[in-house]
Parts: structure tokens; sequence; C-alpha cells
């Protein structure tokens, strides 16, 4: 019953995040977010906890050191998800655990695997890789469009600018220091 109120406590705390994260960034015309600064919190929660727990609350951290990681990640990844979209998290997701399981890899030929481990994880490298590159292009082509956007609008406001001055003020520059 403790762990599932703990669970559940940490899950409405992720939601609590999430929320005030993305109430943090504003989405612009082009529907692109703007980071905010609370994305901050669950990387400095995460790295407190791996370097202070273990040495104030040894045995506590070692039962529930799965739960907090997850907790924290959790409060991270959601707002992302939410605030840029599957893609950009996808590719950021994939990207980090692909060295770990590097030195997994590593670790297992240390201590003298077989060649069937070895491929299987040659395997699940490449089909990882594969994935990543897709969300990048994915995020590639979503970053393309958004930029787009902003200079589409860009050059719409600056045509009702321009719209808006006098014959008078027109006639002070010339057309190329209006154009840019």
């Amino acid at each position: 019953m403790k762990k599932l109120s703990a669970l559940a406590a940490a899950l409405l705390g992720v939601l609590a995040f999430s929320v005030t994260a993305m109430a943090e960034s504003p989405a612009g015309e082009t529907g692109t977010a703007v980071p905010s600064l609370l994305y901050c919190i669950p990387f400095a929660g995460i790295l407190l906890c791996i370097a202070l727990f273990p040495l104030v609350m040894p045995t506590w951290w070692e039962e529930h050191q799965a739960p907090v990681v997850l907790a924290w990640s959790l409060a991270f990844i959601v707002p992302f998800v939410m605030g840029f979209g599957a893609h950009h998290t996808a590719e950021v997701v994939l990207e980090c655990i692909i060295p770990f399981l590097i030195a997994k890899l590593v670790n297992e030929i240390k201590n003298g695997c077989t060649l069937e481990v070895i491929v299987r994880y040659g395997l699940v490298l490449v089909a990882m890789a594969a994935l990543s590159l897709t969300f990048g292009a994915l995020a590639g082509s979503a970053c393309a469009k958004a930029s787009c956007g902003f200079a589409r609008n860009l050059r719409k406001d600056m045509f009702y600018k321009i719209q808006s001055y006098s014959f008078e003020n027109i006639d002070k520059f010339s057309v190329s220091s209006l154009v840019t």
C-alpha cells in the first residue's frame, strides 16, 4: 500500500510539473513551443538524487532507485512530449540509451560472451540507430516548417508595417533598406 501511494504521489507530481512547464512554454504563431527553465528541475533533481541519496540513505536508495529515476525521467519526458512532439523526444531518448547499450556490450565482451550475444546487441543497436535517424529526420522536417512559418510571418508583419508609413517616411528610405 505504501508503494502504491508513493507511486500515485510521484505521478501526481509529474502531472503537476507537466501542466506548469507547458504553461511556461507558450506556443508561437507557427505552433512551436519555447523551452521553459522549468525543464532544468527534473535534470537537477535526478543529479542530486544520484549524488546524495547513496551517501545519506544508502539502503533506501538501493530499494527505491528505479522508481525515483523513473519519476524524475517522466517529469522531464511528459512535458517535453507535450511541448515538442514525440519525434523530438524519441530521438533524444534513443540517442541517450545507445551509449549505455554499447557500454553493456563492452562489459559482456569482457566477461566472455558468445557471438550470439554480440550479434543480438548489434541488431538492437542497428535498429535503434535507424529509429533515431528516422526520428531525427522527422524533427528536422518539423524545425524546417517552423522556421519557414516564422520567416513568412516576419515578412508579412514587415509588409504591413511598411504599408503604414506615410509617403514622407517612404521617401526617406531607399527600397533596399525597406526590404532589409
